[in-house]
């Protein structure tokens, strides 16, 4: 039915769009995707705010492999940020984005009650601070992000130009088996580099 074919194609749209932001997220430091508004790219070791009170280089791009203590030591980097005028910015990090294949680890990192890397099994001081982990195989096998997800700003924008919708149907009655339907779905949408500091 018609119907069906909208949500399908709905569906898909919403689709397209999680790749989007999932490539663009994963090519953040380089400039496949554009470049942050400091003209740095989006992780990058030396962000300063063109203009600004404050102009010390501030890093959000790291290369340690996902464990307890490396998480540990990014969630400490993040909370260390400073915003244009030198002041703490106190962001909320929620949120471990990483590929399907770190999804255990993601998981004791930000879940498990107790520490899952040493036999002591001592506290784990981010569980229940965390979302769950959200993963995406458009992220390289050892990509992981730190996340403050829940700031009015956000790391990444969708900039929705024009909805998806049913801009055309027809019917070819030449096309085999009696004829044909088609359906031409449009939309018009990008995404965008939003706040570096909202992610590292």
């Amino acid at each position: 039915s018609l119907e069906t074919k909208v949500r399908g194609a709905g569906d898909n749209f919403q689709k397209h769009i999680n790749k989007l932001v999932f490539q663009t997220l994963n090519g953040g430091d380089g400039t496949t995707y554009g470049s942050a508004y400091d003209t740095q790219d989006f992780f990058d070791s030396d962000h300063v705010d063109l203009g600004a009170a404050y102009t010390t280089a501030q890093d959000n791009e790291g290369a340690l492999a996902l464990s307890l203590d490396n998480f540990n030591t990014t969630w400490t980097a993040a909370q260390s940020f400073r915003d244009d005028q030198g002041e703490f910015t106190e962001f909320n990090y929620d949120l471990l984005v990483c590929h399907p294949s770190l999804y255990v680890t993601a998981q004791n990192v930000t879940g498990n009650v107790q520490a899952m890397d040493t036999a002591n099994r001592e506290m784990n001081p981010f569980s229940g601070l965390m979302k769950a982990p959200i993963t995406s195989a458009h992220l390289d096998t050892t990509a992981w992000y730190l996340i403050a997800s829940g700031e009015a700003h956000k790391p990444l924008i969708v900039a929705m130009r024009e909805q998806p919708h049913l801009q055309h149907a027809w019917f070819d009655p030449q096309a085999e088996d009696g004829g044909r339907h088609y359906f031409k779905f449009y939309a018009r949408y990008d995404v965008a580099y939003g706040d570096w500091r909202l992610a590292y």
